[in-house]
């Protein structure tokens, strides 16, 4: 019986909760576990009573340290289900993107990159990164472009971006910079990045064109503009949110 229970105190230190327990609990296992069992009969039988009631304990705390690990294990699951909905109701236009795809990993970098964007460069963020798109180099040097544009900004973020998709970059920079003037959060889902509103943005020369609702004006990059002379409808959306289109009268 003695010899069964100092088998019990020595597999504890095989079990995944071993480290779960105090160092003075481990030490009291251990001392007992590997001291030579006592030779009186009155004595072995005291010395298995006291195993026991140690045994119980180690038990218990390993039992309570499961279930703390559990319950915290439990909560972070829930805390990080609880952030990808919220990443999911805040990036819904973005993850619904052509070139995104509901990845929530890549949009949240995308998020990153744009916030510190437009922290350096302010609304011109989204111009910049428009202009971007167009440009007749490689992506081998576009980080040292981003970087001419956005001075300062993290490099870790610099070289993701410069070897990713440059339009769901400047589309959300838009949508974001739009938001911000409304003083919105940025949109969700349920508006399409293809919904453009009907109205005619006033060519008043330059590239720039006024907005009939706020009078605001707003200027076509270079590349755009070569495309509305062509003949081509432009969305436009000014920077105080107004959608419209640019178009040959």
């Amino acid at each position: 019986m003695a010899e069964a229970e100092r088998g019990k105190l020595r597999n504890f230190c095989h079990t995944g909760g071993w480290y779960g327990i105090s160092d003075t609990l481990r030490r009291e296992v251990e001392d007992r576990g590997y001291a030579y069992l006592p030779s009186g009969i009155a004595e072995l039988t005291a010395w298995t009573t006291e195993t026991q009631s140690l045994i119980s304990r180690v038990e218990a705390t390993m039992a309570e340290d499961k279930r703390s690990r559990e319950e915290a294990e439990r909560e972070a699951r829930e805390a990080e289900e609880r952030q990808q909905a919220g990443l999911r109701a805040q990036l819904g236009e973005l993850l619904a993107h052509d070139w995104v795809r509901d990845d929530l990993g890549l949009a949240a970098r995308i998020d990153g990159f744009v916030k510190e964007a437009i922290k350096i460069r302010g609304s011109q963020a989204a111009k910049l990164l428009q202009d971007e798109q167009y440009e007749a180099y490689g992506r081998a040097r576009r980080t040292d472009a981003l970087e001419r544009k956005f001075p300062g900004i993290d490099h870790r973020g610099l070289n993701w971006a410069a070897g990713c998709d440059v339009e769901p970059v400047a589309f959300w920079a838009e949508r974001m910079i739009s938001a911000k003037m409304l003083g919105k959060t940025p949109p969700v889902m349920a508006e399409s990045k293809n919904t453009v509103a009907k109205t005619a943005f006033e060519d008043i020369g330059g590239r720039n064109f006024r907005c009939p609702v706020c009078k605001g004006t707003e200027r076509l990059p270079k590349a755009e503009y070569r495309r509305y002379e062509a003949g081509e409808q432009m969305p436009i959306i000014c920077y105080s949110g107004h959608k419209g289109v640019a178009r040959k009268a």
